[in-house]
């Protein structure tokens, strides 16, 4: 037992943190008792950058080197000045970024039953200002749990995400032979979101949208605006919960665009599944069809429906693309690497030259080839965030109940040697069953998050990269 001496020392919000922890009387953690530094002992950077809202700019360029889509660049730089726990005003508010993968265990583990997140702040003021659902991006608590559950239910089995392999199959097909007839790609990354946002589309409606031709498909170019603001939201002023801006009516524009549009589709599958609903042998779980489970499942109203349909389309475009891209890059980047993956669907194909289901399944050097590309480049560039209802203990800071924090999973915790052999080299290898030189730490690399707040498209966005690679034709490399 500590003793009373000592206990009397301690704060009450350092008790309240041990306790969260669980931690035991032993000698080493008594240790870590007594040099518990407060909250405002916490380093990071001061000065103009503290400016809450716009602090964040002098980050940035024109004053520095750093630009905001390379966010993991500043927060490294940061970590290698101040520590593995910083803090910094970021989005108006000040969090502390968290950048050791113990620290970051702790954190994931400390809210794994009810975890909190910051809503969007743009996509929450549209829904209230506009009337629109909130989805599970904005919700907490009872509410995000009740719309979570039977969404997570109808999403993460993985009967369900192998029933939709030939639709996967068909899209990648139409969207292979489209960059075939073309002599040169000139953007691919925008050939990529027509293409991850065509699958979206194709899971959440059960039809394709002709999202393929981005050049001329309105809902492109509406999700493009659409993604596009809610990111930008992050580095301005959030004058939009104020007043309509020109920025938030251009952001309300795209949204309206979407959410009456995935409302349109709503209401038709609805009525379809009325008509569907009155044979005997309907079943809403025999064929692909989400929007149909959805609305079979008691638990979601038609609100709640068109609420995880706009999430898939949000979630299930933009970060699916830039990860397709970035694989590709590494892949056309490390020649022994392309070989050895050629090698590999050329074993596993059927002699028809058809991929299947099955054949996919076979490919581990594929889906060591994704994981090593997402270790290499995060999906998210901002990382994750938790706020935690319970003060904690972080790399022998106190952080207090209700403190905004950062999660820096991403290419921070993957350069570091400590963690990964040969950090700056692609090496897909690590991630086979076999591997000795795979992270022993399972926090290293999270790229869909932890526990309930992890990605719930995680498999479906998994089985459309994974398809997308086997099916481009990748071509032995020789030696110049």
């Amino acid at each position: 037992m500590l003793g009373r001496r000592h206990c009397l020392r301690l704060s009450d919000a350092i008790n309240s943190a041990l306790l969260t922890q669980r931690f035991s009387a032993t000698s080493a953690q008594t240790e870590e008792i007594r040099h518990v530094k407060p909250y405002d002992e916490i380093p990071g950077p001061t000065g103009l950058t503290q400016i809450p809202h716009i602090g964040i700019a002098f980050h940035l360029k024109p004053f520095t080197n750093f630009q905001k889509y390379r966010m993991n660049d500043l927060f490294a730089s940061l970590r290698d000045k101040y520590g593995p726990v910083f803090k910094m005003h970021f989005n108006g508010v000040e969090t502390v970024f968290v950048c050791d993968a113990d620290d970051i265990e702790k954190v994931c583990k400390a809210d794994e039953s009810n975890p909190y997140r910051a809503p969007i702040a743009l996509i929450e003021t549209y829904c209230k200002r506009e009337g629109e659902p909130k989805g599970l991006g904005v919700l907490n608590g009872e509410e995000w749990g009740a719309m979570r559950r039977p969404a997570q239910y109808n999403m993460l089995r993985p009967q369900n995400v192998q029933r939709y392999f030939p639709l996967v199959n068909d899209v990648a097909d139409d969207f292979i032979e489209k960059l075939a007839r073309k002599p040169y790609v000139p953007d691919i990354r925008k050939e990529l979101i027509g293409f991850a946002v065509e699958n979206a589309a194709y899971l959440a409606f059960n039809r394709r949208i002709g999202c393929l031709d981005f050049e001329e498909n309105e809902f492109v170019k509406q999700y493009s605006i659409f993604f596009e603001s809610i990111m930008e939201s992050f580095f301005i002023p959030p004058t939009f919960r104020i007043y309509r801006s020109k920025f938030y009516r251009k952001y309300k524009g795209s949204a309206d665009f979407i959410y009456r549009f995935v409302e349109s589709e709503v209401k038709k599958a609805k009525e379809e599944l009325i008509k569907a609903q009155e044979k005997e042998d309907f079943d809403p779980d025999k064929d692909p069809h989400l929007i149909y489970q959805l609305l079979s499942d008691k638990r979601m109203s038609p609100d709640s429906v068109k609420a995880i349909l706009v999430d898939i389309i949000n979630a299930g475009g933009e970060s699916t693309a830039s990860s397709s891209m970035f694989l590709l890059h590494h892949l056309a980047s490390n020649k022994e690497v392309q070989n050895r993956l050629y090698e590999e669907i050329n074993k596993n194909l059927p002699t028809d030259g058809i991929l299947t289901d099955a054949a996919l399944k076979q490919m581990s050097y594929l889906k060591a080839c994704l994981k090593e590309s997402f270790r290499c480049v995060y999906p998210l560039p901002l990382g994750t965030e938790r706020t935690l209802q319970e003060d904690i203990v972080l790399s022998g800071y106190l952080i207090p109940k209700n403190t905004k924090m950062g999660l820096c999973m991403n290419t921070i915790l993957a350069k570091n040697p400590d963690l990964f052999t040969d950090p700056n080299a692609f090496r897909p290898e690590r991630w086979m069953r076999d591997s000795l030189n795979r992270s022993k730490h399972s926090f290293a690399t999270l790229p869909f998050g932890f526990g309930a707040r992890s990605c719930i498209g995680q498999r479906f966005a998994e089985q459309e990269i994974h398809v997308l690679i086997a099916k481009v034709k990748l071509l032995p490399l020789k030696e110049k």
